[in-house]
């Protein structure tokens, strides 16, 4: 999927949201990326590439995404906020650029929220309500 205006997502219907989450023995887990399953049935994929600029693609849900891998370190973690009415209905997608200008963020409009997907270490969500 190519770094396109609204990223396969504008005008889209999200259903459920999940974290990509590796799993390393003794910790938490960090979100890697961060799955979008549409309406429709596809699904998008936002992800943390090796130098922390964030990866945009087609995703394969309910599959682990192929850089995942050994797949037994992995797992999927709901995002409850999203898919919700308010919460579900694309409006607008905009990209976020570092000061080199790789992306590094989008931030998706919701009638309800926005919200702001980050890469860095790890993949970071904030849903920010409207007024």
């Amino acid at each position: 999927m190519s770094e396109g205006k609204s990223f396969g997502l504008e005008g889209e219907t999200i259903s459920a949201a999940f974290a990509v989450k590796y799993l390393p023995e003794g910790e938490a887990g960090l979100a890697e990326g961060v799955e979008f399953v549409l309406a429709s049935g596809s699904s998008v994929i936002l992800w943390n590439g090796t130098d922390w600029t964030l990866r945009i693609s087609g995703g394969d849900w309910p599959r682990l995404p192929e850089w995942a891998w050994p797949p037994e370190s992995w797992t999927f973690s709901r995002i409850d906020d999203l898919g919700h009415p308010g919460l579900d209905e694309v409006l607008t997608v905009n990209a976020v650029h570092n000061e080199v200008g790789e992306l590094y963020g989008v931030r998706i409009e919701f009638p309800a929220a926005t919200l702001t997907v980050s890469s860095g270490n790890s993949v970071t969500w904030l849903v920010t309500p409207k007024p």
